[in-house]
């Protein structure tokens, strides 16, 4: 066996929102928070003088929707809402968001898998499950 660290292949970050809370992109595939939206930029002639060619963006990382019209940002801001909602400690909006965006990476799975509800309830549901983990643990810890 080598002894070389095992490298991991970089997300290519294809789709996500802007997730105002926390001031970054978030990745819908592996929830990276990233300073910027994907952006990719290419050279393009341009239409009116012809000959010259013009830095343009011509691609950028999508921002998609579930089915019941919610980008990442609506469900992570649900999922922190039902967190501050239920906490027992008081805990600031920017740092509930940033514990879901957490408890989605931890999910393993990208932004609008089928296997799992992308609705307000199911962001609920989803806060409640991540709170239920957090109870056990605190109390085999204590």
């Amino acid at each position: 066996m080598s002894d070389a660290p095992e490298r991991i292949a970089p997300c290519k970050h294809l789709h996500g929102a802007r997730v105002e809370p926390l001031m970054a992109w978030v990745c819908g595939q592996c929830f990276a928070k990233l300073d910027t939206r994907p952006t990719r930029y290419g050279m393009v002639r341009d239409a009116v003088r012809g000959s010259e060619f013009l830095q343009q963006i011509v691609w950028q990382a999508e921002i998609r929707k579930s089915q019941h019209g919610l980008t990442l940002a609506d469900f992570l801001r649900t999922m922190a809402k039902r967190f501050i909602y239920r906490c027992r400690e008081p805990m600031v909006f920017e740092d509930a968001v940033e514990m879901a965006r957490i408890e989605l990476e931890a999910l393993g799975d990208e932004w609008l898998d089928p296997a799992y509800d992308w609705s307000h309830a199911g962001a609920r549901d989803m806060a409640e499950e991540a709170m239920t983990h957090w109870d056990h643990e605190a109390s085999s810890n204590g």
